[in-house]
C-alpha cells in the first residue's frame, strides 16, 4: 500500500548532565517496516552549547548609524530583550527614547505578527504567543531602521 506507507517519526534524546561545551552527539535511527530489513536514517549531529546567542542588528539603510541594537537570547522561547546602545549625537539621552523607538516582528511570509514601542534602553518583549520558527525583526530609532533574524524555539 504505497499511499499508506508514508509517515514520519519523531524522537528525543536525553543528554547526560554536565557535558562540556562543544561536545558532539551523533545519532541515527533504524526504522523497521513489517519484516523487512531496517531503513537507516541519516546521521544527525547536535553540538552541546550553553552559551546564550545574541544578534547585533545592522542598519538597513546605507547611511552609517550611530546606534547599536542587541537582541537576546536568540533562539528565544517566551521573551526577548532589546538593548539600545546609543552613541553621542544620537537621540536625546536625557529624556529617554521620547517615543522614537519601536519594533516590528514579521513572519517568514512577511506578515506582521508583533509590534510595539520601545520605552527604555533595555526592554523586555513577550514572545509567548509566537509559534516556533524563523522571524524577521525590525527595530526603528527615529529614521534609522535595523533588521535581523529571530528564532523562536519552544
Amino acid at each position: 500500500n504505497e499511499a499508506g506507507s508514508h509517515g514520519f517519526v519523531t524522537f528525543t534524546v536525553n543528554q547526560n548532565n554536565n557535558l562540556p561545551n562543544n561536545t558532539k552527539i551523533y545519532n541515527s535511527a533504524d526504522i523497521y517496516f513489517d519484516y523487512n530489513a531496517p531503513v537507516i536514517t541519516n546521521q544527525t549531529v547536535h553540538t552541546v552549547n550553553d552559551m546564550i546567542q545574541t544578534i547585533l542588528l545592522v542598519p538597513s539603510t546605507t547611511i552609517a548609524s550611530t546606534n547599536n541594537i542587541i537582541i537576546y537570547p536568540n533562539p528565544a522561547s517566551d521573551e526577548i530583550f532589546i538593548e539600545i546602545l546609543l552613541k553621542r549625537n544620537s537621540i536625546n539621552t536625557v529624556h529617554g527614547l521620547n517615543n522614537q523607538a519601536g519594533y516590528t516582528v514579521f513572519g517568514i511570509d512577511g506578515k506582521k505578527v508583533l509590534e510595539g514601542k520601545i520605552q527604555s534602553f533595555k526592554s523586555s518583549i513577550s514572545t509567548k504567543n509566537l509559534e516556533s520558527g524563523l522571524y524577521l525583526i525590525e527595530v526603528s530609532i527615529g529614521k534609522d531602521k535595523f533588521n535581523g533574524k529571530l528564532v523562536i524555539a519552544k
